[in-house]
């Protein structure tokens, strides 16, 4: 029954009805019964739904009960701020204390200290991440969470430096102080004197027990680094043999030798029977030159001319001519003249008149020897002398 003073129709469109012409208010009433609770808030925490003869609260998140009025406490439901997180129950909803390294509501996103600027671990060593956290790899010479913390190499580590070498430590690494045979970084490697000295033109030899060095400077040089040239020519008397001629070009000497000698100070004869051609005989070397002296029966330069019987000297035939057989010579007398050598008076043989014939002293012929005809002209038999 409607209250009094009450608007009908406000009543009902306030729930959501709207009378239609030709009702009348026995018949409406009779058919709206239901009451929205709705308006009376009853839902603390929570939207009202309207139900035919009740009401329904649909709660916020964090909240329960009929009215939506009791608070839900999340903390007690698992590890809703994960393994490490602090969970705190606040109305309707809860918070999370996460440790360090870790964000996010329920403290599941790990922080990458690593990007952070500065970087945690510079600059001694290099950051890696991990899950809640990170770690420093620390540099050589370096150590601690941070590697902050300078490492004293020669307290740590024995026989870094070598050959008697003293260890220095140094911020994040050590030097080794060597003896003066030593050096390189770990005192391994022996001075090289001799890179100090730098011999130009010579050798570096070490001096006889002392720790030193000296330059053997070659030939044509002189001075401690074997930088000044010598003259040769002028230090050294008659240098070139043979009458040389010597010249002193830098860091050396030259001859110029005379024709038939050779060698650096022209001390040697050219030996030209190296290159002679005697045939028919021996070479003898001469200055700038060579004889050949032949064997019997050969003459000329190179011994290349066969001497024929009339040419050894031993017929000497005066005004006449000598001819041979091919064994031995003979002399042929004009007419008037006669003898062995052509030297005396002549007789006339016949048919011959106008030849006379004679025979080389001390040649030895045959005694068979036939009537030879030479030219036009006729020798009787010889008689053995």
């Amino acid at each position: 029954m409607m209250g009094v003073g009450v608007n009908p129709s406000a009543v009902l469109a306030a729930v959501g009805l709207n009378v239609s012409a030709g009702f009348t208010w026995k018949h409406v009433c009779a058919d709206v019964s239901d009451i929205n609770e709705c308006f009376e808030y009853p839902c603390e925490n929570g939207l009202c739904k309207n139900t035919r003869g009740s009401y329904e609260c649909v709660c916020l998140e964090g909240w329960i009960g009929k009215h939506c009025e009791i608070d839900v406490n999340e903390c007690n439901y698992g590890n809703i701020c994960g393994s490490r997180g602090t969970c705190e129950n606040t109305p309707g909803s809860f918070r999370c204390t996460c440790p360090a390294g870790l964000t996010g509501k329920h403290c599941d996103s790990d922080v990458e200290e690593c990007m952070w600027n500065p970087n945690p671990c510079e600059p001694n060593g290099k950051c890696v991440e991990t899950f809640g956290s990170y770690e420093c790899v620390c540099n050589p010479g370096w150590t601690g969470e941070d590697c902050i913390s300078d490492i004293d190499e020669c307290v740590s580590s024995r026989d870094l430096c070598f050959n008697d070498g003293t260890c220095v430590n140094t911020i994040g690494s050590y030097t080794c102080r060597c003896t003066e045979r030593w050096t390189g970084p770990k005192c391994r490697e022996a001075v090289d004197l001799c890179k100090k000295l730098n011999c130009v033109n010579g050798l570096c030899v070490a001096k006889e027990g002392v720790f030193e060095v000296d330059c053997k400077c070659y030939t044509g040089w002189s001075g401690e680094q074997c930088t000044i040239d010598k003259d040769e020519c002028q230090e050294t008397k008659d240098l070139c043999s043979n009458n040389g001629v010597c010249a002193d070009p830098k860091g050396n000497y030259t001859c110029t030798c005379h024709a038939g000698y050779t060698g650096r100070n022209c001390e040697k004869d050219v030996n030209e029977c190296a290159n002679a051609d005697c045939i028919n005989g021996y070479c003898t070397d001469l200055v700038n030159g060579y004889k050949c002296d032949c064997y019997a029966g050969f003459t000329g330069a190179n011994c290349s001319t066969k001497l024929g019987p009339c040419s050894y000297g031993s017929c000497d035939c005066g005004q006449g001519s000598c001819v041979s057989d091919g064994k031995a010579p003979l002399c042929v007398c004009p007419p008037g003249i006669t003898g062995l050598h052509c030297e005396i008076g002549s007789f006339v043989l016949r048919p011959f008149a106008n030849i006379v014939i004679n025979v080389c002293k001390n040649i030895n012929l045959y005694p068979d020897q036939l009537v030879q005809r030479a030219a036009g002209i006729a020798v009787s038999k010889l008689v053995h002398m």
